[in-house]
């Protein structure tokens, strides 16, 4: 897509620290694809708080990025 000045009009994620994080369900990945890695968040289980379900265990992993390796390779560390 582009728009009236030529420039690409990329999708815009929330940032911490001026990486992106992307949420799918309760996977949350932080970084760019760009980079050589990424880190994956997945959380384990939730607790209700008041009126809020907030996470109570997360699982973290550093991962590549790179397509060309199989996914369990792709963990670098846990």
């Amino acid at each position: 897509m582009s728009n009236e000045n030529g420039k690409e009009n990329a999708t815009k994620f929330p940032t911490y620290r001026g990486k992106p994080l992307v949420r799918c369900g309760d996977v949350i990945y932080y970084g760019s694809m760009k980079d050589k890695y990424v880190v994956k968040l997945e959380i384990k289980s939730k607790k209700r708080v008041l009126d809020m379900d907030v996470a109570d265990k997360v699982g973290i992993q550093l991962m590549y990025t790179n397509p060309d390796i199989r996914a369990r390779k792709q963990i670098v560390k846990s």
